[in-house]
């Protein structure tokens, strides 16, 4: 059982080892980045709200 280390020779004897691996982390994170960047975007481009709706309750 090999262990997880952030030795650079190490994570490349992984990336050697488990080629399929390593590229599913790595699209992994792109995909994850990706989504959190659509997420902010989509929350800034949001239709501003007025902070209190308009009440017709005196019609």
């Amino acid at each position: 059982m090999t262990h997880l280390s952030w030795d650079p020779h190490e994570v490349g004897e992984l990336g050697a080892d488990h080629p399929l691996l390593v590229a599913i982390l790595v699209l992994g994170l792109i995909a994850l980045l990706v989504v959190s960047v659509a997420a902010v975007v989509a929350i800034v481009t949001a239709p501003r709200r007025s902070p209190e709706p308009v009440r017709h309750d005196d019609e």
